[in-house]
């Protein structure tokens, strides 16, 4: 709804909003393999709302990190949506455990950490 906003910007939205909708559907047979959005906002803390499919379903665990829905199902997306508008300690919870997700698995210290073992494994080979 904004158009286009800066990478400066884009935490400073994340943090206002109440959540994060993405609201991918398949394209010509092609489904989002990851999503860069919907890590920045469980980054920042916020609960996701986003389609049940490709990356989304792996890195989202419904009512958990986050909240799924059947690509291209407005009414599941607005009940959702209400859910969170509805709810703060849930919307804060799923939030929360967001964020820690994005530490555990998807933070530079995850990433290098992993790459070390990949390294490591090779060495012993």
């Amino acid at each position: 709804l904004l158009g286009a906003v800066s990478r400066e910007n884009m935490a400073h939205l994340m943090n206002l909003a109440l959540g994060i909708i993405v609201p991918s559907i398949p394209v010509d047979g092609v489904v989002e393999a990851s999503s860069i959005a919907a890590l920045e906002g469980m980054s920042v803390g916020k609960p996701v709302i986003a389609s049940n499919i490709g990356g989304l379903a792996e890195i989202i665990r419904h009512g958990d990190t986050g909240l799924l829905y059947d690509a291209g199902r407005a009414d599941q997306l607005a009940s959702l949506m209400q859910q969170i508008f509805d709810n703060d300690k849930l919307a804060s919870k799923i939030g929360q455990n967001a964020r820690n997700y994005v530490l555990k698995k998807h933070s530079l210290e995850a990433w290098l950490n992993q790459i070390v073992e990949v390294y490591n494994n090779a060495i012993s080979l």
